[in-house]
């Protein structure tokens, strides 16, 4: 290292470019400086050094000392630096300093640069992408230009800060140009490709998907695999309605004989964000809607899952859709909020709190539409007429799957006064014995906030609730988690208006039981309600009452659509200030014949999954004939059949 008393000697006529370190903390920079080229002299002869200015205080801008790149032989402990990211190979060796090396570092002031000199470096960094600025030329302080700030990957990189967004973008808005002028059957035909690149590779991407996420397959076949598959079978049947041109009505009286309509048009690229605990399905289903109806695609998916986010990448290719259409980008928070400022034209994100409050704040600064999707807690309802033994599995699955961290679980059951005391029983006796007879249960180890978990359920038991752990607190050896149950549950505690997230549901024993889901779904919304039982004409006239996305009766809904619940859409419609449109809500009523219990409820077995796999082909493949030789094959195995139906060996 160079003596740090000893300044170096400046010239005021030198070229001097000052190179922001850290486009997040302004005055972060380091000088460089232009020197002769040394091709013509050998390389043991050379004494030019190679100097680096190393900042010594990032709260104190311009307090820089030199420094020097030393050779590995001059440490015992180095470590290989990339000298030219466009040049995979060029590195070299750098050394460990000590902290006490740099105690006595110096400042000095850098001379102003020559007007014509000045002009120079302004042209040359312009045509830089890496964030330079030039001494005397120095901008507003504040956030970086969106060309020079990068928060991700493309479809193949991995996430750089100094990667530009404006390639992402350019590529999408290249390709959505000519994507978005085909007709929707043109587009169905890659959309068929990728199902039948689901539907061929499923005994690869299933067992990589349940591995990666720690699910049994069953769990991952119900509630990541099948929902994508079905949203592309239905894509023929919900998209060309909704792209007809819709006519107005008889023009005003102000404007006689004028016409009008209203035509569904693309967004243009759309930004998506989904949190982790949605690793396939929701990411796949946001990116299979925007892209049928026309739109180009930037997903960043959750970062917990890497495998599953590199999987996600390379399909679309293999599905054969246009270069730039859909590009994945990983990294953390920090790497990707850097693409809002790029200039979506669309965003749906789901994530913490205070993310949201960035990107609603970056859609008023930047002018895109956003889309907040709200977490939930979701409700199960048990009416009087539900069969007990119907109910405790249905309960058990959908409050335990996943370990209480499948997407859409539900958090609360309501169960009617006059069932309460028996299904209580069942339930308890049912979830003791859950590791005994069901070793495929998830691993919530990544997921799993033991101390957040403690405090909820510590507040809850010091306002008066109950809490019951059936089979004990502590998971044994071979056990990944143990669920609990809360009971006598008041309004004021943090379980009741907070998702829990972990292996605990919540029982609540009511007399109206529609009136008491009412109730809670006030003190924290749900997006999904499923009843068991048979309702009467006034119980469904109140379930449909209710102010929720989706109603489902007869059978529990794990579904991963937040964003179905989170309010108005914000599409530019006529009269948008206080249109029909914005006034109604989106609502979806399904209704499931009654039956004993469905192949996706405890207990797993691997029969089901099987079952289920070869029942893939028969439902979803592609070509007609070998959907008909997979139903023949599946309609002479009983025993499968009875698997994939539900029904009772």
């Amino acid at each position: 290292m160079t003596d740090p008393a000893q300044k170096p000697e400046s010239s005021p006529d030198e070229s001097i470019v000052r190179k922001v370190a850290d486009a997040n903390h302004p005055g972060t920079e380091f000088d460089t400086r232009e020197v002769p080229v040394l091709d013509d002299i050998p390389m043991g002869e050379r004494e030019t050094e190679s100097v680096i200015k190393s900042v010594a205080s990032p709260a104190s801008p311009g307090s820089v000392g030199p420094t020097r790149v030393m050779g590995h032989d001059e440490f015992d402990s180095g470590e290989k630096r990339v000298a030219d990211k466009a040049s995979p190979g060029s590195d070299l060796p750098t050394g460990y300093f000590r902290r006490e090396d740099f105690d006595n570092l110096e400042t000095r002031e850098v001379p102003a640069l020559k007007k014509e000199w000045r002009s120079k470096a302004v042209q040359a960094s312009s045509e830089l992408s890496d964030g330079s600025e030039v001494v005397g030329e120095w901008g507003p302080p504040g956030k970086p230009s969106r060309g020079q700030d990068t928060r991700g990957i493309t479809d193949s990189l991995p996430a750089t800060q100094s990667t530009p967004v404006a390639p992402i973008y350019t590529a999408a808005r290249r390709a959505q140009h000519a994507w978005g002028a085909l007709r929707f059957e043109q587009r169905l035909t890659h959309l068929d490709k990728l199902r039948g690149e689901l539907v061929a590779q499923r005994n690869d991407y299933v067992p990589a998907l349940a591995s990666a996420v720690g699910r049994p397959m069953v769990e991952a076949l119900c509630g990541e695999y099948l929902p994508v598959l079905e949203a592309l079978r239905t894509l023929e049947d919900v998209v060309p309605q909704l792209l007809f041109d819709q006519h107005g009505a008889a023009a005003p009286y102000t404007a006689p004989g004028a016409r009008a309509l209203v035509r569904n048009v693309p967004w243009g690229v759309v930004l998506i964000f989904t949190p982790s605990d949605a690793p396939f399905a929701l990411p796949l289903l946001l990116t299979i809607d925007a892209v049928a109806t026309g739109n180009a695609v930037i997903l960043c998916p959750g970062d917990r899952h890497p495998r599953i986010a590199d999987n996600l990448r390379k399909l679309f290719p293999r599905a054969g859709f246009p270069d730039g259409l859909i590009q994945v980008v990983g990294g953390d928070w920090r790497d990707r909020r850097g693409l809002l400022e790029g200039g979506p034209d669309m965003v749906f994100f789901e994530g913490d709190n205070a993310k949201a409050d960035e990107v609603a704040r970056a859609g008023v600064e930047f002018g895109f539409g956003a889309r907040i999707g709200r977490p939930t807690k979701e409700m199960l309802v048990v009416l009087p007429s539900a069969n007990i033994h119907t109910a405790v599995a249905a309960t058990l699955w959908s409050a335990f799957a996943g370990g209480g961290f499948a997407r859409g679980r539900v958090e609360r059951v309501v169960v009617a006064h006059a069932l309460y005391d028996e299904f209580r029983m069942h339930f308890l006796e049912e979830l003791r014995t859950l590791n005994s007879h069901h070793a495929q249960l998830a691993n919530i180890a990544d997921s799993l906030n033991p101390q957040r978990l403690q405090k909820i359920l510590s507040d809850a038991s010091e306002k008066g609730a109950r809490l019951t752990w059936p089979a004990g607190q502590e998971p044994g050896r071979w056990i990944h988690w143990k669920g609990g149950v809360i009971e006598n549950l008041p309004d004021r505690a943090l379980a009741s208006t907070e998702r829990i997230e972990g292996p605990v549901c919540c029982l609540y024993r009511s007399e109206d039981p529609l009136a008491e889901a009412a109730r809670l779904n006030r003190l924290a919304p749900a997006c999904t309600v499923s009843v068991l039982g048979t309702p009467t004409r006034t119980e469904r006239a109140a379930i449909e009452q209710l102010p929720v996305a989706r109603i489902s009766i007869g059978e529990p809904q794990l579904h991963g659509g937040s964003f179905a619940g989170s309010g108005a859409d914000g599409v530019n419609y006529p009269r948008a200030g206080a249109g029909p449109r914005m006034m109604l809500r989106p609502q979806v009523v399904a209704e499931a014949p009654q039956v004993s219990r469905r192949v996706s409820w405890f207990p797993y077995t691997d029969d089901k999954a099987y079952a289920l796999m070869d029942a893939i082909e028969a439902e979803y493949h592609t070509d007609r004939a070998k959907r008909i030789k997979a139903s023949l094959r599946l309609s002479l195995n009983g025993n499968k059949r009875r698997l994939v139906r539900g029904e009772d060996s």
